[in-house]
């Protein structure tokens, strides 16, 4: 008889392994759960730098359109 896979398991054997496979699920639930938390900060990063990364373009643009239509104006 093959002792890596027995043909037949005891009841204790098999209740082991059912509490084995519900600790999986409640360590694959809070993997998950921690997954989660990872990915909103990161949507919550990315959100902040295109924040912070459009203010200084609409000043920009603001800038160079002043400057622009000021010389236009005193040009002609």
């Amino acid at each position: 008889m093959d002792t890596a896979f027995p043909t037949f398991a005891t009841r204790e054997d098999l209740m082991a392994i059912r509490a084995e496979i519900g600790a999986v699920r409640t360590e694959l639930e809070t993997v998950r759960t921690k997954v989660a938390k990872v990915r909103a900060e990161i949507e919550r990063m990315g959100r902040i730098i295109i924040m912070w990364s459009v203010g200084p373009i609409i000043a920009t643009a603001g800038i160079v359109t002043t400057i622009s239509l000021t010389l236009f104006r005193y040009m002609n």
